[in-house]
């Protein structure tokens, strides 16, 4: 990231090119910027915290796949409470008045934590699909060591991508005066745009839409299996998952009430069991699958702008305005802030953790 050193710089040329030498630099602070996104950093740290604390106090959500869940918070919270703060001296002041070092602390962190934030919204995507697609072995695998080993090799590759480069980058470039950058080859800024961003992206898609595909299958298997209830018993409307809960517990009441033999009574009421095992089941993936489809989509808002800005610059410095670059950070770091949100939104249990949480 490249900082705007003077208030005239209008290019980067200007920015990669600007010095202040060894003269007094005046700061301007943006009070009116620096208020609101300080208050966005400490969101996204305590929602990310309690996000955490939720998951680890109660019972419901002590599940294997919220381990993802977890290590998505880390990352998230790490952006607020790094990458952000670096973020926020930059839009403040407009330049970097901090040391070198520092400099590369926070685009090391920046950009690794921000891949393995994007990176663990795959691996949701992908484990809804599993759940979906092959329900028996996903729920009889051991789910837990192969979920810490992705989450392991997460954070591995989402440092790893980054690291080499970025230290390469700052020993052999001279460093500005008050100003903290990160432009590295043009061919190396357009393969990893791809690897890192693109290919995430459209993995997420195909998941998504694979999940779908498999609810709506689930969805008719359970409409079916309805539609061949025995004679004498309620038939359940497939369109509304609620009342077929409710109906089928009407209709093991009746069960029971009516029919005369004790084996073909007990016989009915296990199918029926087992049906209402199904549909609950099949309505627990409906939310899950509704609350990926809307992170995807707050995904795809939030983190458009860079990937499409980022190529653009290494190969046209001069085409971005400044300020729509920087547009573009805050934006994909909105992504770290709105996550937890989605999930309090999207899931009962979440909801009911954070109220124990506060009633202590």
């Amino acid at each position: 990231m490249a900082g705007d050193n003077q208030s005239e710089a209008t290019t980067w040329d200007d920015v990669l090119t600007a010095t202040t030498g060894d003269s007094p630099i005046h700061l301007e602070v943006r009070y009116e910027l620096l208020v609101p996104l300080l208050l966005l950093i400490m969101f996204t740290c305590g929602a990310n915290l309690v996000v955490i604390i939720c998951i680890r106090t109660h019972r419901p959500l002590q599940k294997p796949n919220n381990y993802f869940v977890i290590s998505l918070a880390v990352a998230d919270a790490l952006v607020g409470l790094f990458v952000m703060s670096g973020m926020l001296v930059y839009t403040s002041f407009g330049l970097w008045p901090l040391s070198d070092s520092l400099c590369t602390v926070w685009i090391v962190s920046d950009f690794s934590s921000c891949t393995v934030s994007m990176i663990h919204l795959c691996l949701i995507a992908h484990d809804r699909h599993l759940a979906l697609a092959k329900p028996l072995a996903y729920r009889h695998s051991n789910r837990k060591r192969t979920i810490c080993t992705s989450i392991g090799a997460t954070w591995v590759i989402g440092t790893g991508a980054w690291l080499p480069a970025i230290l390469w980058f700052k020993l052999n470039q001279d460093p500005v005066a008050y100003d903290c950058y990160f432009v590295p080859d043009r061919l190396y800024t357009l393969v990893q745009s791809f690897l890192v961003y693109f290919a995430p992206l459209v993995l997420m898609l195909v998941f998504y839409v694979q999940c779908v595909i498999g609810l709506r299958s689930r969805y008719h298997k359970i409409a079916a299996t309805l539609d061949n209830a025995p004679s004498g018993s309620h038939k359940i409307s497939p369109h509304n998952s609620i009342s077929i809960i409710e109906t089928q517990n009407s209709t093991l009441s009746n069960i029971a009430e009516c029919q005369t033999s004790a084996v073909t009574s007990k016989s009915t009421q296990h199918g029926r069991i087992r049906l209402e095992k199904k549909t609950r089941r099949r309505n627990e993936h409906v939310r899950s699958i509704r609350t990926l489809g809307i992170i995807i989509g707050i995904f795809l808002f939030c983190w458009l702008p860079f990937c499409l800005l980022w190529p653009v610059v290494a190969y046209c410095p001069d085409c971005i305005p400044l300020k729509w670059y920087e547009y573009s950070y805050w934006s994909a770091y909105l992504n770290s802030a709105v996550n937890p949100l989605l999930y309090f939104c999207s899931n009962k249990d979440f909801r009911a953790a954070f109220k124990n949480l506060v009633k202590g």
